[in-house]
């Protein structure tokens, strides 16, 4: 089994490690345990573990981990009590809720994810090739069409019967075998404020903006920097050509779907921002063959709140769109320079010096050697507690323009 306490911060390792051994092992007969990550769910779980016990297939072939982030009272909510209610209606005893109080430095979706996937490795990791599972880590805001397990398991059971339309190259398809699988998201998108469903689809036209900002980004990224998520770009040729994309409008693509073995043998995920990405990079490198099932189908809800961690993901990016919309106003995100920075800490973490011409300007290397010690080998908790420590200056220093502005500066640069 992969190190998983290898991206822990040395502070927190003895505690996660006897965290993640005190689950008791899960029978032979479940072939799929699905990680469910939740963090102030209170106005969505519901929906989510209605639907996941309402799957058509037997309940001895199956269990669900819902990883439950209460980490302070200040940030309690119903998440736990709304959980229990859908269960106590349930006869079954195959979805599990798991309270965990994560150190806040870190605490994230990411981690969630980790933990579940750990907690869920070691529960077979007295099974040969671990009981030949699958695992996946899903949202508590999504929820899953009746069939959604049985037609995984038919995936891994039957995989020359699918194939792959989201890879250029697509690996292996020949062989009989599936790694990664990607499913479904039905189209059906809902968007959330606060505790109600709304029809949020006028904020597309800052989506698209922000997708075409995103691909430009990654094209200046290539040109400029030889580290991104860890990966020397030399291999990015490679990586081009297998990487996932949605057949309908060409946009990344990251399955949470793994054979356990194969998940194991990839470490595991990374602690970080997009893990997802982080993960699929590797899944490429190391040639796994990744298939598409399409009745494998879900929904989900994008929430419309100020992101639970700095400069995160597409929750910033709704929350942003959705203040613009309101507002009245052009959709604001960061300058090229702001990324140029985060670039040179990154490339810190990994080797230890910057990029030539560039020099920091409000920080030290003592100030990242600093903060290296304390993250271990996590980056994500490296670039958390970096923008933590210095977001006072970050703001001050790096400011927001107009996205159409940006566009066209990446445009120049390329």
């Amino acid at each position: 089994m992969y190190d998983y306490l290898r991206e822990i911060p040395p502070g927190y390792k003895q505690e996660y490690k006897s965290l993640i051994s005190k689950f008791i092992p899960t029978n032979d007969s479940v072939k799929y345990q699905l990680i469910i990550m939740a963090y102030k769910e209170e106005n969505f779980i519901g929906e989510c573990v209605e639907s996941l016990t309402n799957q058509t297939i037997s309940p001895d072939e199956f269990e669900v981990l819902i990883i439950n982030n209460c980490s302070y009272e200040e940030e309690f909510d119903n998440t736990e009590s709304v959980v229990k209610e859908k269960l106590e209606r349930y006869k079954y005893d195959n979805i599990h809720l798991i309270n965990i109080k994560f150190p806040k430095e870190i605490a994230s979706a990411a981690l969630a994810a980790k933990f579940g996937m750990d907690v869920a490795l070691c529960r077979w990791s007295n099974c040969e090739n671990f009981n030949d599972g699958i695992l996946s880590y899903m949202g508590a805001d999504n929820r899953y069409d009746n069939h959604f397990v049985s037609e995984i398991l038919k995936a891994f059971r039957s995989p020359l019967d699918y194939g792959n339309p989201h890879q250029e190259n697509p690996i292996g398809v020949e062989e009989n075998r599936v790694d990664v699988l990607v499913t479904n998201m039905d189209g059906n998108i809902k968007y959330a404020h606060s505790d109600k469903i709304v029809d949020m689809g006028v904020l597309n036209p800052y989506i698209e903006n922000v997708n075409i900002m995103n691909d430009l980004l990654g094209k200046w990224y290539y040109n400029n920097f030889d580290i991104i998520w860890g990966v020397k770009t030399d291999t990015q040729a490679h990586i081009d050509k297998n990487l996932l994309y949605r057949t309908v409008d060409g946009s990344p693509l990251w399955p949470k779907t793994f054979r356990a073995e194969v998940y194991d043998e990839l470490g595991g995920i990374e602690i970080q921002a997009q893990e997802e990405q982080a993960i699929i990079i590797k899944a490429v490198l190391n040639n796994c063959v990744v298939r598409f099932n399409e009745m494998a189908t879900w929904g989900t809800i994008h929430r419309l709140e100020k992101p639970r961690v700095p400069d995160g993901s597409m929750t910033q990016v709704l929350n942003d769109s959705f203040n613009a919309y309101t507002n009245k106003e052009e959709l604001q995100v960061y300058k090229l320079d702001y990324w140029t920075m985060r670039n040179n800490i990154e490339k810190y973490f990994y080797e230890k010096t910057f990029y030539e011409n560039w020099n920091p300007t409000f920080f030290s290397e003592k100030d990242l050697d600093k903060i290296m010690k304390a993250s271990g080998k996590s980056y994500l908790y490296f670039k958390n507690k970096f923008i933590y420590q210095f977001q006072d200056d970050i703001n001050k220093i790096y400011k927001k323009i107009s996205i159409n502005k940006v566009i066209n500066d990446i445009k120049k640069e390329l």
